[in-house]
């Protein structure tokens, strides 16, 4: 029994890890897009 929960939280911790990685990659992009639009907004 405390396998299979020391299991399932290994398992959930891995998720939750590749979660907060594809999340961290879109919030840079959504960064670098935002960081671009502002740029082209100073150069007007």
């Amino acid at each position: 029994m405390p396998n299979t929960l020391k299991y399932t939280l290994q398992s959930f911790m891995k998720d939750f890890g590749d979660m907060k990685k594809i999340y961290l990659k879109k919030a840079v992009n959504q960064h670098k897009r935002f960081l671009a639009r502002a740029r082209t907004l100073v150069k007007k």
